[in-house]
C-alpha cells in the first residue's frame, strides 16, 4: 500500500511539474491594454501621442518655478495632462494650463508642495483623482466654468 501511495504522489509531482513547464514556455500574447504608446521628448517635457493624435503631457523634467503649460508640443496639440505628469516637483510655485487641455490626470501635480497658484483656462472640463492633493502650499486656485468633473480627492 505505501509503494501505491508513492506512486500516486509522484504521478501527481509529475503531472504538476509537467503543467507548470507549459505555462511557463507558453506563448503570451499581449492585449492592446498591455501595448506602451511610445514616449517622445520635447524639451523639458515627454508626451506621448492619443488616440486623435492630440498630445498628452507623461512627464516634466524641467525647474521652472513659475510654469506656463505649452499649447503644442513639436506641432502636437496638448489636450491632456496624465498620470503622475508633475508629481513632487519641487520648483513649481505656479502653474497655468492653457484652454485646450481638457483633462488632468490622476495625480497629475500631487505633492508639488511648493505649488502656490494655480490657473486653469477655459475648455479645461475634468480634474482627475488626486490631481492636486498634497499640494499643501495652494493659496489661489482659478477655475473656469467648463470644468465639469472633479474627482475625489483632488485637491
Amino acid at each position: 500500500m505505501k509503494k501505491h501511495k508513492s506512486s500516486t504522489f509522484l504521478a501527481c509531482l509529475l503531472v504538476a511539474a509537467m503543467l507548470m513547464t507549459m505555462l511557463c514556455i507558453a506563448p503570451y500574447t499581449a492585449s492592446a491594454a498591455d501595448e506602451e504608446k511610445t514616449v517622445f521628448t520635447s524639451g523639458d517635457y515627454q508626451y506621448s501621442l492619443l488616440d486623435d493624435g492630440s498630445a498628452e503631457i507623461v512627464k516634466y523634467t524641467g525647474t521652472s518655478s513659475d510654469l506656463k503649460i505649452p499649447e503644442e508640443l513639436d506641432g502636437k496639440k496638448v489636450t491632456s495632462i496624465g498620470t503622475r505628469a508633475f508629481q513632487k516637483s519641487e520648483t513649481l510655485t505656479g502653474v497655468t494650463i492653457p484652454s485646450g487641455i481638457t483633462t488632468l490626470g490622476e495625480n497629475a501635480f500631487n505633492h508639488c508642495e511648493k505649488l502656490t497658484k494655480l490657473t486653469l483656462s477655459e475648455g479645461l472640463t475634468e480634474i482627475g483623482h488626486g490631481s492636486f492633493s498634497y499640494c499643501t502650499a495652494l493659496e489661489e486656485v482659478l477655475m473656469p466654468d467648463s470644468v465639469t468633473t472633479i474627482k475625489n480627492f483632488a485637491f
